[in-house]
């Protein structure tokens, strides 16, 4: 109710209490009662108008004095949609960093294994390059010794060899001293071969049948042969191959398929 309705309220209503109180005297003066009963008769409307005047009112003032406690719940209110909406944007937040993290780490792909994430903290060089890996899992994570480490859709790095109480060092297939036996899925049938170390930038397979016909940008799996990584785990791509024409054999050239430079996340293969 605006300002000016309610000044037009209060001089309705005083209105109506002036007659009513002219309604009132003229009982008092005993008038004969043909003209009481028709003054009475008049004053019907006048009572009903004065008992609408009397409920806006009172609403009006019923109004009124709750308007501080609706001020009170509509910052409660408020204060509540604020918090509801931060905890909906909290959420929102770890749902992208899960996508994330899955996306990063290939954990979208399903195999019946038990993984242990684990955030890269550090690189350790040799003569090489980068020779190993330090992540941020241990003992007490459930990290042992010879577990493999893989990255991006099933993307093997290594295994890991220290393992302190949190943290752990992996050793990686780039510069792997022992010689790891794999597989060159070509299109004639699945190649065998041993990658026996780097050079440059690409792994070399050594023993690769000369008379196979390996193609570029064909994958090289572990074989599990090796006792070493079991067999299906993805190494790299081939890049070219040479024949050596003084023996059987071939020599491949792979690609690994990660940058130890820009490696976040590694999953741990868990051992059950």
């Amino acid at each position: 109710m605006t300002t000016d309705q309610l000044k037009g309220l209060i001089k309705n209503s005083f209105l109506w209490v002036v007659v009513a109180f002219l309604f009132v005297f003229i009982r008092y003066l005993d008038f004969s009662k043909p003209i009481l009963d028709f003054f009475g008769k008049a004053m019907i409307p006048v009572q009903k108008r004065a008992e609408n005047i009397d409920k806006q009112v009172s609403e009006w003032i019923y109004t009124f004095s709750h308007i501080e406690e609706l001020k009170n719940e509509n910052a409660e209110l408020k204060d509540q949609i604020f918090e509801l909406q931060s905890r909906l944007n909290e959420l929102e937040g770890f749902r992208r960093e899960n996508a994330s993290l899955r996306e990063q780490c290939g954990v979208e792909e399903k195999r019946d294994i038990n993984y242990i994430l684990a955030e890269v903290v550090s690189l350790d060089r040799d003569v090489k390059g980068i020779a190993s890996l330090k992540v941020d899992k241990g003992k007490n994570d459930g990290v042992k010794s010879g577990a493999v480490v893989l990255y991006k859709k099933n993307i093997l790095i290594g295994r890991i060899t220290d393992v302190d109480k949190y943290s752990s060092h992996v050793e990686m297939v780039t510069s792997f001293p022992s010689r790891i036996g794999v597989l060159v899925k070509s299109v004639g049938g699945d190649a065998r071969g041993i990658v026996t170390g780097q050079t440059g930038e690409f792994l070399v397979i050594e023993n690769v049948d000369r008379n196979r016909t390996i193609k570029e940008g064909e994958e090289v799996i572990t074989s599990g042969e090796d006792d070493i990584f079991p067999r299906g785990f993805l190494i790299g791509v081939v890049d070219h191959s040479e024949a050596d024409p003084t023996s059987s054999f071939q020599t491949v050239y792979l690609k690994a398929l990660f940058d130890p430079l820009n490696l976040k996340y590694v999953l741990i293969v868990k051992d059950e």
